[in-house]
C-alpha cells in the first residue's frame, strides 16, 4: 500500500512541476504575463525573455514533449518545493482537474483555467515563491 502511495506523490511531483514550469516558459504571450504582473504585483518581468511573436498558429503554448523537456531540467530541490506547495493548498479534486487539462498539451484556454484554480487557493507571496522557482528554467 506504501508504494502506491509513493508512487502517486512521485506522478504527481511530476505533473506539478509540468504545469508550474508552463507558468514560466518562453511561449506564454507578453499580454498574459503583464496581466500576471499587474495582478500579482511582480516588478521586474524581465527573466522572462517574452516577444509578441512567440505563439504557434495551432494556439498550443506547449506540447507534451516539451513539457517533459521542462521537467526533466528542473532540480529535484525545486521539485519537491512545488509539490509540498501544490498539496498543502489544493484539494485533490482540483488537482486531478488540472492534470487532465495539461494532459495533452496546453493551450492559452487550458492555461486560464489553471490560472482560475491556482488563484482559488494562492496567495500572493505562495504565487511569487513559484515565479522565483520557475525563473530559473
Amino acid at each position: 500500500m506504501k508504494w502506491k502511495r509513493w508512487l502517486f506523490k512521485y506522478v504527481f511531483l511530476i505533473f506539478t512541476t509540468i504545469l508550474m514550469t508552463f507558468y514560466m516558459t518562453r511561449t506564454i504571450g507578453t499580454m498574459y504575463i503583464e496581466e500576471l504582473n499587474k495582478e500579482f504585483h511582480i516588478s521586474n518581468p524581465t527573466f522572462l525573455n517574452i516577444t509578441n511573436n512567440q505563439t504557434n498558429s495551432t494556439n498550443e503554448l506547449l506540447t507534451p514533449e516539451k513539457l517533459v523537456e521542462i521537467k526533466q531540467h528542473m532540480s529535484t530541490e525545486d521539485k519537491v518545493k512545488i509539490y509540498s506547495l501544490i498539496t498543502s493548498k489544493l484539494p485533490q479534486s482540483d488537482i486531478q482537474n488540472i492534470s487532465s487539462l495539461i494532459e495533452d498539451g496546453l493551450t492559452k484556454e487550458k492555461l486560464n483555467k489553471i490560472q482560475k484554480i491556482l488563484n482559488q487557493y494562492l496567495n500572493e507571496q505562495e504565487y511569487s515563491e513559484l515565479i522565483s522557482i520557475f525563473s530559473k528554467y
